[in-house]
């Protein structure tokens, strides 16, 4: 099975300043997760938002 996680992941403002990431939904079909992608976008403009597909039960020793 194979799951559509939202995610966003924020600038830091101040020099030196980490990014910080969050998962914002996680959805069965990837439509649902493009219509609030395009919510996010249009509630909060300073990050990056984007899809990632995952397998469930799958460990990611590098991310995905």
């Amino acid at each position: 099975m194979e799951l559509y996680v939202l995610y966003f992941n924020e600038w830091g403002w101040e020099e030196g300043e980490d990014n910080t990431g969050q998962i914002l939904g996680v959805y069965n079909e990837k439509e649902f997760a493009e219509n609030d992608l395009v919510k996010a976008k249009e509630s909060n403009n300073h990050g990056d938002y984007f899809i990632k597909r995952v397998k469930v039960n799958k460990f990611y020793p590098y991310g995905c």
